[in-house]
């Protein structure tokens, strides 16, 4: 199981306190993208693992027992890793998770695959 129990409780509470303050909602969106454009370029081929792996995972639980294509997590290695390069596979996405994982591998794949073979930058101190 992916989410807790008591997710739609969570969900509730984290939709309330962005309803409450409308500038949270910004200020965690903008960390969260932030977080990520550094992780990306602290070490691409660490960030491309993450997102091969964590995919894969999303991917089989959406898609399995509804895709008759995903019966391993070997087959959603396959389209995620496919679609992070190329944007395309022989298994397509019948779930509206499975579609979204889809979505956000062909638009960022791409890019986060083109940095994979890049050095890694070193944060700079200063003295």
């Amino acid at each position: 199981m992916l989410a807790p129990r008591n997710s739609r409780a969570l969900t509730a509470i984290a939709l309330l306190a962005a309803a409450t303050s409308p500038d949270l909602a910004k200020e965690a969106l903008a960390h969260g993208k932030t977080w990520l454009r550094d992780f990306a370029k602290r070490d691409p081929i660490d960030a491309a693992l993450a997102t091969v792996l964590v995919s894969a995972h999303l991917f089989y639980e959406a898609e399995r027992g509804h895709n008759p294509k995903v019966n391993s997590i070997y087959d959603a290695l396959v389209f995620v890793s496919t679609n992070l390069s190329v944007g395309f596979c022989d298994i397509y996405a019948r779930t509206d998770a499975g579609k979204a994982i889809a979505s956000a591998l062909m638009t960022f794949g791409p890019a986060l695959a083109t940095n994979i073979f890049a050095p890694p930058t070193v944060a700079t101190q200063a003295v």
